[in-house]
């Protein structure tokens, strides 16, 4: 991610999620969403897996940090890293679906797939379509910081239930039962 966020400090918030290994090509190029060694703060998801994200503290690379915004509260930092996500795939390609794509138009995936799905090449040919993949984000954190505090974009309802940090075994079992559920967040010190 590379933010250069001016006066980092401890204890500041940070949302972004990721710490990227910075040393392939990929990360030297700019393109760090393609890290092959990308992991996240609180996921099992990478090997090795970094513990941590229920922390009230963690420690960062201070150049990996976006300071959150002293108006923005917990749950806006939260939302940060989807809206990211959404905001990369925006820059990455603006059409989304190759019936509706208008011809010499592009046309993003965004997210995975739970298997092997088949393209309709003839019609990519046929319109000479531009198909872009887009996986998490990538420089656009700042950008969307900014979005959010400044109220353009109004994340509020995002939040379907907040719970404290001694009850984050009932949060998890309401996230996973996704019963009209968007996002669950467990709060220290609530």
């Amino acid at each position: 991610m590379y933010c250069t966020a001016p006066k980092i400090c401890v204890g500041n918030r940070s949302p972004e999620p990721s710490i990227e290994c910075r040393r392939c090509s990929r990360c030297r190029s700019g393109r760090c969403s393609l890290c092959t060694s990308l992991r996240f703060i609180g996921t099992a998801a990478g090997v090795p897996h970094i513990d941590g994200a229920f922390a009230q503290r963690i420690a960062v690379p201070a150049d990996h940090c976006c300071r959150l915004d002293d108006s923005l509260d917990f749950g806006m930092g939260a939302l940060v890293e989807p809206l990211a996500v959404g905001a990369h795939a925006v820059q990455r390609a603006a059409a989304f679906a190759y019936h509706a794509a208008a011809r010499g138009g592009r046309i993003v995936q965004i997210g995975t797939l739970p298997r092997t799905v088949q393209l309709p090449a003839n019609l990519i040919m046929s319109k000479e379509l531009t198909v872009y993949g887009s996986l998490r984000c990538a420089h656009v954190y700042p950008q969307v910081l900014e979005t959010i505090r400044s109220g353009r974009i109004d994340l509020s309802d995002m939040i379907s239930a907040v719970y404290p940090f001694h009850c984050m075994p009932e949060a998890m079992k309401r996230a996973r039962a996704r019963d009209g559920i968007i996002k669950v967040q467990v709060e220290h010190g609530a």
